[in-house]
């Protein structure tokens, strides 16, 4: 049976689930999944740039909280990241925990947690207007700012897991954790398959008082994973604690089959070869819940909101901070840091080469103003070294960890930068990547086009896109502006200072 024949059993009442729900279970309103906007101390600072995602079933929570892009580590062994790294794996944060509700507060307990201390002791005191979802610490020392992503109405399933186990070798992979699916959107936590066996008290500590491979393993052997997508096509992965998740299944939902053996679901499934079991207690099953954006509000305060419609509500519009980039599914596909054509050799964005990409830019500049759009601003008028080179270092972090590809095209000689190529995630539903092509305006306009021909032909036929969109290319922005996609650049990029020789994540030395 799969999940899905599963869930509709259930509806249907042809097969019957014990759900618990008691008095210390959440409310309809809690339920979904949820990102942070913002959190505020009380010394008057707030951060806004950490990602962090609350996951709420009936009776259990699932949290993922990492660094900005431009820090996160790209996929790489253990044995070849340097200390600094490791430590910013050691600071990643993910855990599954039994939630209880007392009406006011939300107090969490047992569960699974890649840190191995308690990073966040306080309960939370809960309130909910419209999307927004804000949370108290009963202490004073902070207040957060929750937003409910938007999701059709769709399934919601909570099970907690017991353990994940190769039943060919008899092995277990993982203890602790679980996985929440509400609607579009699905988390997966899976602990460590052992208690670990360490005198430090924390994990970036214990992490740093080690370099054998195998106890390294042991203690980042944890999976938290947030995942987009729908039941019926499956779920893919957008942010994990393992970099190597990204674009993959979150589970193989649809394969295997799922198993009721004494009140708990079990996953039995192939995978590589291996005889897959996973084990999970029953929190929820529902085959259709609403996540509604709003909240209920008074008749009085309607007919306010109406009457002073003209002030309140000029600048209103649906704050979600919803993540709406598709990961690139690139299927195996290993991107080329270089590649020789004709007349052009495509070179990857390198921040070595800000001197000739400089130059070309500032020869192009009135021509580049709207490559991204009729309203980007890209490049700024006094565009500097010191942030082109920034620039391009992003770039290149981007493209080692696989999120996104730029290239320089340079003449075959390699001497002289003649424009980019930007490949980029999309948020369009009808497309599954976007791509930018720039070349020098001073180019004789029958050689750029021949430069140009060919880059589209190569992308066309090597890179594994299946709806590849050009926008003020093959598609008039006029039209692409229907889409409503904001853009990859313009929403992901973070400058920060570039240090010749500093160790990027992405650009490991």
């Amino acid at each position: 049976m799969t999940l899905q024949e599963l869930l509709s059993s259930i509806a249907s009442g042809s097969i019957t689930v014990s759900q618990p729900r008691t008095a210390t279970s959440v409310p309809d309103w809690m339920l979904g999944c949820f990102r942070r906007h913002c959190i505020s101390f009380a010394n008057g600072e707030s951060d806004s740039t950490t990602l962090v995602f609350w996951f709420q079933s009936r009776n259990f929570t699932i949290d993922l909280r990492l660094p900005r892009p431009s820090e996160r580590l790209p996929a790489k062994p253990l044995q070849n990241c340097t200390a600094r790294e490791l430590q910013v794996l050691a600071n990643y944060e993910g855990w599954a925990a039994k939630s209880s509700w007392d009406g006011t507060c939300m107090a969490w307990q047992e569960g699974a947690s890649l840190q191995i201390h308690n990073r966040w002791p306080e309960p939370a005191e809960l309130r909910r207007i419209g999307n927004c979802m804000i949370e108290f610490a009963p202490s004073g020392a902070y207040v957060e700012d929750w937003r409910l992503q938007p999701s059709a109405p769709g399934p919601l399933i909570g099970l907690q897991l017991v353990e994940e186990r190769n039943q060919t070798t008899a092995e277990v992979l993982h203890r602790g954790g679980g996985l929440i699916i509400c609607g579009d959107f699905a988390a997966l936590v899976r602990g460590r398959p052992q208690p670990l066996k360490i005198t430090a008290e924390t994990l970036p500590e214990a992490v740093s008082q080690t370099t054998d491979p195998e106890e390294l393993a042991h203690l980042l052997n944890f999976d938290t994973s947030v995942a987009r997508g729908s039941l019926a096509a499956g779920y893919t992965v957008q942010h994990s604690t393992h970099a190597q998740r990204i674009g993959q299944p979150l589970l193989p939902l649809h394969e295997g089959d799922w198993v009721l053996e004494d009140g708990q679901l079990l996953h039995i499934t192939e995978e590589n070869g291996q005889h897959i079991e996973r084990r999970f207690e029953i929190d929820t099953l529902c085959a259709q819940q609403d996540f509604i954006q709003t909240t209920p509000w008074t008749a009085q305060a309607q007919t306010w909101f109406a009457r002073e419609a003209t002030t309140l509500a000029r600048y209103t519009s649906e704050l979600t901070n919803v993540d709406r980039f598709k990961p690139l599914n690139l299927a195996g596909f290993n991107a080329p840091t270089q590649w020789q054509g004709r007349a052009t050799v495509l070179i990857a964005a390198d921040p070595a080469l800000a001197d000739q990409d400089l130059e070309a830019v500032r020869s192009s500049q009135a021509d580049l103003k709207h490559l991204f759009g009729p309203e980007d601003d890209w490049p700024p008028q006094a565009l500097t070294l010191e942030e082109d080179r920034a620039d391009l270092a992003w770039h290149a972090q981007e493209f080692a960890a696989g999120r996104s590809f730029a290239y320089h095209l340079f003449d075959t000689s390699r001497t002289r930068c003649l424009g980019c190529l930007y490949l980029y995630p999309t948020a369009s539903l009808a497309h599954d990547a976007e791509a930018y092509l720039w070349t020098r305006s001073d180019l004789d306009r029958a050689k750029a086009a021949s430069i140009e021909e060919e880059v589209l032909v190569w992308v066309a036929d090597q890179w594994p896109f299946a709806a590849l969109v050009w926008p003020g290319r093959s598609l008039p922005f006029s039209a692409w502006q229907e889409y409503q996609a904001p853009s990859y650049y313009a929403s992901t990029r973070f400058i920060e200072p570039f240090t010749p020789g500093s160790n990027i994540a992405g650009t490991v030395n």
